[in-house]
């Protein structure tokens, strides 16, 4: 299997303006179409679920349903595996990991 191509957290924009310049380039000089793409974000995910999601450093600090939204958004532009970096959280990686597990993964993937 070839190597997923990672990306780092750009904003938006410029992280879809990124993987479209990453996909054509492959397509050109590999011919591979659908490369894996493979991305990181630092998350702060905050105790209200409806807290707006505010950017920061390489990631958001945000409540699950705009957590859900950033994820949404990330599929749709092509990122099949996305890693969560909790070193910044204000709260227990094992409160946030429950979190993704129980209230965020099963939206995502039902």
């Amino acid at each position: 299997m070839d190597s997923p191509r990672f990306f780092h957290p750009y904003p938006l924009q410029m992280l879809k303006d990124k993987i479209a310049q990453w996909q054509q380039a492959v397509v050109k000089y590999v011919n591979i179409e659908n490369k894996p793409l493979l991305g990181a974000l630092l998350i702060d995910l905050d105790h209200n679920p409806k807290a707006p999601a505010l950017r920061f450093r390489l990631g958001y600090q945000t409540g699950r349903e705009q957590l859900i939204e950033i994820l949404k958004l990330h599929a749709r532009m092509g990122i099949k595996h996305l890693l969560f970096n909790l070193k910044l959280s204000r709260r227990p990686g094992k409160e946030v990991l429950q979190e993704l597990a129980e209230e965020v993964m099963p939206v995502l993937f039902k």
